[in-house]
């Protein structure tokens, strides 16, 4: 057997880091590595949750070490439905697969500082085309029933977006309301701003349970003078407007009557989800003879239009417009990839037949491929 290919991931951010290393195998298992960096304090494994690409497969997964051969001491599988440990620790969403550790069986008590272990599907082969990668959670030092986070991928680090980021030049804020929006304005080398809106989604940690259309993007400038050069381009912008403290309505539904007016608009999209339905979207704002920076968008006021919001299942019939403030420059703008776990009581409402509820679900293995790679 050989290693055919292999993906790192970051979970967490600065001072609490995990590494995941996904490694694919020629046998078609999945080898997956969790750890640590050497340097920071410990921090106590509890669980791994994730998602599948097509979870039609998941109830075909199989894990090994088998649960309760340390430091597995659960796995469980059910499409869009797994969030909660053993002790309580409960994940934002619903994922399609659990893994938990611990050093007593059934369990998350005990330190785990790091854990490997191998993934394989009675369905076929499974690489790691078959994981979302943006989908993995990890929970981390929840045994006290208070203090414990959940550590996920979602602060990134701007990959494959085409364009150089600079490690400093990075401003995020979540601008909330009945949908929330991350909003991320990035410093690039050639002097323009990239802008990135995510609406966040019911597997976000920061979604509300609604979702809609993006359809404005409004804002101002500390300095008004440069108005006059700036332009913006991308894929789904339909439209602009640049005046100072003069922007409000952009025409077909892409406007913020009523609360307040911009130094500058941008229309994304069409109106409608009949021909797109945005729920991310990057663009780029440029200016035609000076060098843009975040200090030129710190502590400024935005403006979020969003139209046919509702349920992502359901009629989506409402409509939104949202403000927000950019944080100073330089200020600790939050981590979204490290957010506090809730916790459920789960004994409450249990029948004779739940009695063992309050554990995550056990799936043992009948049988195990014959052959692993085992790594040192």
């Amino acid at each position: 057997m050989t290693i055919v290919r292999t993906e790192t991931i970051q979970l967490g951010c600065e001072p609490d880091i995990l590494t995941l290393t996904l490694l694919e195998i020629s046998d078609g298992s999945l080898i997956l590595q969790l750890e640590q960096p050497d340097d920071g304090a410990p921090m106590d494994l509890d669980g791994l949750f994730f998602n599948l690409v097509d979870d039609t497969t998941v109830e075909d997964l199989g894990i090994y070490p088998l649960v309760n051969d340390e430091p597995i001491t659960g796995f469980e599988t059910e499409a869009d439905s797994v969030d909660t440990l053993a002790n309580g620790a409960q994940v934002p969403g619903g994922f399609d697969a659990g893994i938990q550790f611990g050093t007593a069986p059934d369990s998350t008590s005990g330190m785990v500082d790091s854990a490997w272990m191998t993934l394989w599907s009675d369905a076929g082969p499974i690489g790691i085309d078959d994981i979302d990668l943006d989908s993995f959670s990890a929970v981390v030092d929840s045994d006290d029933g208070e203090s414990g986070r959940v550590l996920t991928t979602s602060d990134g680090d701007g990959s494959g977006d085409g364009e150089e980021h600079e490690d400093d030049g990075t401003m995020s804020f979540l601008v909330e309301g009945d949908v929330n929006v991350q909003v991320t304005l990035t410093e690039l080398e050639n002097g323009d701003i990239q802008v990135d809106l995510d609406v966040q989604g019911e597997d976000d940690a920061d979604g509300t349970g609604q979702i809609g259309d993006l359809r404005g993007f409004f804002f101002d400038l500390a300095d008004d003078s440069l108005l006059s050069g700036i332009s913006v381009s991308g894929v789904d912008v339909s439209g602009s407007d640049f005046e100072s403290d003069g922007v409000s309505d952009l025409g077909h539904g892409a406007n913020m009557n009523g609360y307040g007016t911009f130094d500058g608009g941008v229309s994304l999209g069409t109106a409608g989800i009949g021909h797109d339905d945005l729920q991310s979207t990057s663009f780029v704002i440029s200016h035609a003879d000076a060098a843009l920076t975040l200090d030129d968008f710190a502590e400024q006021d935005f403006g979020l239009r969003l139209t046919s919001v509702g349920d992502p299942d359901g009629a989506r019939e409402d409509s939104l417009k949202l403000l927000g403030m950019s944080p100073e420059t330089g200020e600790d703008c939050g981590c979204d990839s490290d957010q506090p776990v809730d916790y459920v009581d789960l004994i409450a409402g249990l029948t004779e037949e739940d009695d063992d509820a309050e554990t995550l679900a056990m799936v043992d293995a009948e049988e195990e491929p014959d052959d692993f790679l085992m790594l040192a």
